[in-house]
């Protein structure tokens, strides 16, 4: 939700059996998402719509009463959309534009690349991470020209390390602090009309340590069903990382 957004929460019900929501926006712009509950709701009206969107979905709505005109895009799920008399249904990646007393007009907008590398949750260690070139790669997006690679320390993104903009579909970047990292990619079109943020991947950055230098010791193990416990002391800020994944 931006600075310039005023909304009015008309309800939010939370349960074990429930989970419904309505909102109604003034002016400026909400983006929500609705839980996979099959029971979960969450609706959101304007001066002269109702959107309802169902479970599993993420919706972004704007209103701009100023200029009569407002917008509901789906990028997840899907979603009823109600003008007057006038319903229309909106798939992923669909947006509605409502404006005066015309009619909905239904568009398909541009979808987020998928991301690549760095997988999710994947470490990397490296001698000396300043120095080291991280490679990013992201699948290509129909009717994308362009696109920005976003890094940051923060899950919203609120501050940028790194915005990237390159026509291929990858890039690599260095200069890195050894630490944890956030990264989405956003996709252009010739319009300049730009998708929504992928879903956002992390990655750890690592100092490898010397050899030498790194003491484990293995103190017992536990085996519990398909699980192992594993006692044991490695030097203080040392990462153990088993099976590409840190510990």
């Amino acid at each position: 939700m931006n600075r310039e957004t005023l909304i009015t929460v008309e309800e939010n019900n939370v349960t074990h059996e429930q989970t419904s929501t309505a909102v109604h926006i003034n002016t400026g712009q909400v983006d929500l998402s609705t839980a996979s509950s099959p029971n979960a709701r969450a609706a959101v009206s304007g001066e002269d719509f109702l959107a309802q969107v169902r479970p599993n979905s993420h919706a972004s709505v704007k209103s701009d009463p100023k200029a009569g005109e407002s917008e509901i895009t789906i990028t997840g799920g899907s979603a009823e959309v109600q003008h007057g008399t006038e319903r229309s249904e909106l798939n992923s990646h669909q947006r509605a534009t409502i404006t005066g007393g015309g009619p909905i007009q239904k568009t398909d907008v541009l979808a987020p690349p998928e991301l690549l590398e760095p997988k999710n949750l994947a470490p990397i260690v490296t001698e000396n991470p300043k120095a080291a070139s991280i490679h990013f790669e992201w699948k290509p997006e129909a009717d994308a020209i362009s696109y920005n690679l976003r890094v940051s320390a923060t899950t919203m993104f609120t501050k940028l390390i790194r915005d990237v903009k390159v026509t291929g579909t990858s890039a690599d970047i260095s200069g890195l602090d050894a630490g944890d990292y956030f990264w989405d990619v956003i996709a252009t079109d010739s319009k300049k009309q730009t998708s929504s943020p992928s879903e956002p991947y992390k990655f750890a950055l690592f100092a490898q340590g010397k050899a030498q230098d790194m003491a484990l010791e293995i103190s017992g193990t536990q085996l519990h069903g398909r699980l192992a416990e594993i006692s044991g002391r490695t030097e203080p800020g040392a990462a153990l990382i088993i099976n590409a994944s840190p510990c």
